[in-house]
């Protein structure tokens, strides 16, 4: 089941002020959505998606999107405990 991303998040494609698409996209992906639903949510393609995620894979430097999820939580956890 895909779950739509709120309409001010994916309207015109734009994204809101301070979130990427490479952020958004590793948010949905941390949730299990694919490749073709993230796509679906932000309204691109999913060849689009495939090539971020490669891009997103190299940034955390890790090779699955299993890892790539837990290297998000670990980069979001650090994050909120540095302003906490």
């Amino acid at each position: 089941m895909i779950i739509p991303a709120p309409p001010h998040l994916v309207s015109n494609r734009e994204m809101p002020v301070g979130v990427n698409r490479h952020a958004a996209q590793l948010l949905w992906l941390a949730q299990g959505k694919t490749n073709s639903d993230i796509g679906t949510i932000l309204g691109i393609t999913e060849s689009t998606v495939k090539k971020h995620m490669q891009e997103i894979f190299e940034k955390l430097a890790v090779e699955t999107r299993g890892a790539a999820s837990v290297r998000a939580l670990e980069v979001l956890n650090a994050a909120e405990s540095s302003t906490g």
